[in-house]
């Protein structure tokens, strides 16, 4: 379910891009950094309820759409998923809408790539922001006493960070991420989280 939502998720925004005006005032791009997503429920394990706990780091990596729509306001939406070495997996993914709130100065603005004559402004923009969305999981280890967990529910998050433009068609977003589920679904008391240090690349369309 949770590929079929990311899948619609980015055919609308390939949709959306076939406009000109859309694809010049969006910008795209990855996230990558340390940090991790995990899952806590409660199992019956030889009859007594556990508090199973899983998690997919120490890495996160992911992709981003962003459109600036007011001088200190941002908008994105997101698709993060958390990574484990050994062995690989990542069953854990986080997909949200954010918003950015720039509190002392405006974002820097990138130039489409069709721009030849522009002025460049190399200046930081810190930010703090929130976000909402879905997140599935399902994490499953060999071996274990309890095989496999699962869970899902509606998000809440918040971040906070800085943009720094390398030049005036592509800028570096170090932040900070904070997200955990409310809502889960299913009867049995579940979680998810996720925190991340992660630094972006943003470039236009």
């Amino acid at each position: 379910m949770q590929l079929r939502i990311v899948n619609w998720l980015f055919l609308a925004i390939l949709f959306l891009c076939s406009s000109e005006s859309f694809a010049r005032s969006w910008k795209w791009g990855i996230i990558g950094g340390l940090g991790g997503m995990g899952i806590s429920k409660t199992v019956t394990l030889e009859g007594e309820p556990v508090t199973a706990s899983r998690s997919e780091e120490p890495g996160i990596f992911g992709v981003r759409f962003e459109t600036q729509y007011s001088d200190r306001w941002a908008f994105s939406i997101e698709h993060r998923r958390g990574f484990r070495f050994g062995p690989f997996s990542m069953g854990v993914g986080f997909t949200d809408a954010n918003w950015r709130w720039y509190f002392l100065s405006p974002p820097p603005i990138l130039v489409a790539n069709d721009v030849q004559s522009y002025i460049f402004e190399n200046r930081m923009a810190y930010f703090l922001g929130f976000s909402t969305g879905i997140a599935f999981g399902e994490i499953s280890r060999e071996g274990d006493l309890i095989p496999r967990i699962e869970s899902s529910g509606v998000t809440i998050g918040f971040r906070g960070g800085v943009d720094y433009p390398l030049n005036a068609k592509m800028f570096l977003r170090p932040e900070i991420i904070v997200s955990t589920t409310f809502l889960n679904s299913g009867s049995v008391a579940s979680s998810m989280s996720e925190f991340g240090l992660v630094c972006g690349v943003l470039v236009p369309f």
